[in-house]
């Protein structure tokens, strides 16, 4: 009779899981920790340092000579929070900020994933992070959308599967605060509309009620806000899918690969629910069906879809209940990895949080800037979209006016943008423009349609970078010209 050979099988250390979720979570939070400054971010925080100094917000722009509507700060409270942590810390508040509101999200998410089984719960976790990760990596209101949305979600969310319809008391809170920290309220709001169609029609009689009440008292909620019904009357003249000049308001197909991420976290838990429908109601479908085509014509709305998703479709996992154990302690060389691991995750991303970098090719150089200063040039800038609040960090404080900033509809009408696009493309009225709004330099980039036009028409150099040129307007002293051909990497505020 032949031997008989047994093969075990090498397990791995017992706590190696825990290790390697941790890797993979240190990976996603050093990659997050350090971002390029988005080109509103000056803006932000100088409008909420406006607001701490003054104590109040104006309806007269300072920074423009060509807006021509009252200034309508929809976003004043995230500005102030922004205003606030850079006062303390610099850059390091900013992203400190940041994290500590994508982490709010996230924990919500957290509490939601106690649904399923624990072997799944990083998983749907993961899910989530992936999918608004890069909505969570500029400084910009956005992100209180991304940790409200969650708490909206996690309420509705509890209330309609554990039958405690007073948790929906929690949702006008949730909305007088959002209203005055970012406009993706409206998501909310549709949202939540949605999710209450869908769920009257499998409610019981006794409770048909709640739902209804919660999303008018969060319609209510939306008026507690410096403007109260003209932010409604603002909102719905301003929002529309039509801005071609806004990167986050493209169609997805439209957008380079990357950004396809998001929206393919949550089509895939669409997929997966309808493939087991039997264990997922069907009415937790039509909000994320809805937010998931609406996400394809505004790329922005992704992350909502995510989340929605991952709130609206955890039974595709296993139910917390279905798995059972005990949890084994991990062995000590397991437990030393994994303080190894996180101390060496925690300074990493703490070197990493001191800094929030300028592109070079995205943003002036911090040579014209300093032209600007030393030559005392006051008066009217033409300016590139992009840069307007850049320069308005820089030089508002030194009599510098510009034509256009990332502030859009909240103090420019469409017909002022729109000059400004035709302009930047160097339509036939490209110097009558710039001589009817009676601008005194031109501060754009360097490859522009419009510079050369410019110059044809007498338009002289004033500096000429890398990235960026400023022409003086015929008639101001030519003074002595300066050229740059290279720019210091530089972080935010700059110069």
């Amino acid at each position: 009779m032949a031997p008989t050979i047994q093969i075990r099988k090498r397990l791995p250390p017992r706590g190696f899981k825990n290790v390697l979720k941790m890797c993979l979570a240190g990976a996603w939070i050093l990659m997050i920790c350090r971002t390029p400054a988005d080109p509103d971010l000056w803006g932000h925080v100088r409008f909420g340092q406006d607001l701490l100094a003054s104590g109040r917000l104006s309806a007269v722009d300072p920074y423009s000579f060509t807006s021509d509507r009252p200034w309508v700060n929809h976003e004043w409270l995230s500005e102030v929070l922004m205003a606030l942590a850079f006062g303390r810390a610099d850059a390091v508040g900013l992203n400190l900020l940041r994290l500590l509101v994508v982490g709010a999200a996230l924990a919500f998410v957290w509490r939601r994933a106690q649904v399923v089984a624990p072997a799944y719960r990083s998983i749907l976790v993961a899910l989530a992070a992936v999918g608004i990760t890069l909505r969570a990596l500029p400084v910009r209101p956005q992100l209180f959308s991304l940790a409200c949305f969650a708490a909206l979600l996690a309420v509705l969310t509890t209330a309609e599967e554990k039958r405690r319809d007073a948790l929906l008391l929690w949702i006008p809170p949730i909305f007088a605060l959002w209203v005055n920290l970012h406009g993706g309220w409206i998501v909310g709001l549709g949202t939540m509309g949605l999710w209450t169609v869908a769920c009257l029609f499998n409610r019981p009689r006794r409770r048909w009620w709640a739902l209804p009440a919660a999303t008018a008292a969060a319609a209510l909620a939306t008026l507690i806000n410096p403007y109260g019904v003209g932010m409604w009357s603002f909102l719905s003249a301003t929002v529309g899918a039509n801005r071609p000049m806004i990167s986050d308001w493209l169609p997805m197909y439209a957008m380079p690969p990357a950004f396809w991420l998001g929206w393919l976290v949550g089509a895939g838990l669409c997929v997966a629910a309808w493939r087991q429908r039997a264990r997922v109601p069907l009415w937790y479908l039509a909000p994320v069906a809805i937010l998931g085509v609406a996400a394809i014509r505004v790329n922005r709305l992704d992350a909502f879809f995510c989340l929605t998703a991952v709130f609206l479709l955890t039974s595709v996992f296993p139910a917390a209940e279905v798995e059972s154990g005990v949890l084994d302690r991990p062995s000590r060389a397991m437990q030393f990895a994994g303080v190894t691991c996180g101390c060496a995750i925690a300074i990493a991303a703490t070197l990493q949080l001191r800094h929030l970098d300028v592109r070079p090719d995205l943003m002036p150089e911090s040579a014209s800037v300093e032209y600007v200063l030393e030559q005392r040039l006051t008066g009217r800038f033409l300016t590139w979209f992009d840069w307007g609040e850049f320069a308005i960090w820089h030089l508002a404080d030194h009599d510098v006016r510009v034509s256009i900033d990332g502030r859009r509809e909240t103090v420019y009408s469409d017909t002022v943008v729109n000059e400004h696009l035709r302009f930047y493309a160097a339509a036939n009225d490209t110097v009558d423009y710039a001589r009817r709004i009676q601008a005194d330099y031109a501060w754009l980039p360097i490859g522009l349609p419009a510079v050369k036009t410019l110059e044809a028409e007498g338009w002289s150099l004033a500096f000429k970078g890398p990235v960026s040129v400023i022409l003086r307007a015929p008639g101001h002293a030519a003074g002595v010209p300066r050229v740059v051909d290279r720019t210091a990497v530089r972080e935010f505020p700059g110069p």
